[in-house]
């Protein structure tokens, strides 16, 4: 597994576009929209990738919680 499955899958959990997570893990677009559509989603990244590191920072929390 890389590190790619679980970010990806995660994503989509969490309510992301297919579109913006494949984008987020620098997959391209394939064909005439590769070619035509330009678009960075830069302000998507931010959003998304900020909510994956809450859900994250939430995980560590939930098991610290539970050791100590």
């Amino acid at each position: 597994m890389t590190y790619a499955e679980p970010v990806r899958t995660g994503l989509s959990r969490l309510g992301c576009s297919s579109e913006v997570a494949e984008a987020i893990l620098g997959h391209s677009h394939k064909g005439i929209e590769g070619t035509y559509n330009l678009h960075g989603y830069e302000a998507e990244y931010k959003v998304w990738l900020q909510k994956w590191a809450d859900y994250l920072d939430m995980l560590v929390t939930q098991y610290e919680t539970q050791i100590y």
